[in-house]
């Protein structure tokens, strides 16, 4: 095991392989949709490489993880115990979750009730990145929750803003819509949460944002993210809300 990272629930294992083994599409940059098909890969209950099928129900998902909370995909392919780390794949085979967790409804049940989590590839190829690479996996903070921007303009729609925070300090509103972090495109509200995800505390960046239709540039110092005590989802099926972090 190379690392982990408490706060995405990620982890990387290097294995020592023969040329040529096969490698799986990431969907990183992909931009999904409510009710496109989703395909489950693991093992649940010690099965080896079961295979389950359903659809990304909702998209930007409040999800807790061992050190924190962060935006997940939300999606009915039957996830159960041993599925935690399999791939979540497209119908055209590329990954775009990590399996995590699941609501089982009640205490005395571990099965799925079709109600089931997994962390975006953006999001943990970018803490996968930095574990290769020897860097720390501590994240910035933004402070900022939203949905996905509707109307003409993709973007992250900024719903509610912490008291204290670096957003608060910088002036955004909760009228703005995030295009982009330091020019990359944000089109959703988990692409932002995966662009703050991959800067450190300390570290200064530039939001394109859209406010009174006019785009304006607006410079956030990130802070380190502390630790949360709720896992409460702050969206509704399918809009994309959730933490932008």
């Amino acid at each position: 095991v190379l690392g982990s990272d408490d706060s995405t629930d990620v982890a990387v294992v290097k294995i020592d392989a023969a040329d040529g083994l096969p490698v799986a599409a990431l969907g990183t940059g992909v931009d999904l949709q409510v009710g496109q098909t989703a395909i489950a890969i693991g093992s649940p209950f010690g099965l080896d490489q079961t295979v389950t099928a359903g659809i990304v129900s909702a998209i930007g998902r409040s999800t807790e993880t061992p050190g924190g909370v962060i935006p997940a995909i939300q999606t009915d392919a039957p996830i159960n115990s041993g599925n935690s780390g399999g791939a979540l794949a497209d119908r055209q085979g590329r990954i775009i979750g990590i399996n995590d967790s699941i609501i089982t409804g009640n205490s005395q049940s571990s099965g799925n009730v079709g109600v089931g989590f997994a962390i975006p590839i953006d999001i943990a190829k970018a803490v996968a990145d930095k574990i290769v690479a020897g860097e720390s996996t501590e994240a910035g903070f933004l402070g900022v929750g939203g949905a996905d921007a509707t109307g003409d303009r993709a973007g992250a729609a900024i719903t509610s803003i912490e008291a204290g925070s670096p957003a608060a300090d910088a002036g955004l509103t909760e009228a703005d819509v995030v295009t982009a972090v330091d020019g990359q495109k944000v089109s959703s509200m988990i692409d932002l949460a995966a662009a703050v995800r991959t800067k450190a505390p300390g570290e200064t960046v530039a939001l394109t944002v859209l406010r009174d239709g006019k785009e304006r540039t607006v410079e956030v110092t990130l802070v380190a993210a502390q630790p949360s005590t709720s896992s409460g989802d702050s969206g509704s099926p399918g809009n994309g809300s959730g933490p932008g972090r």
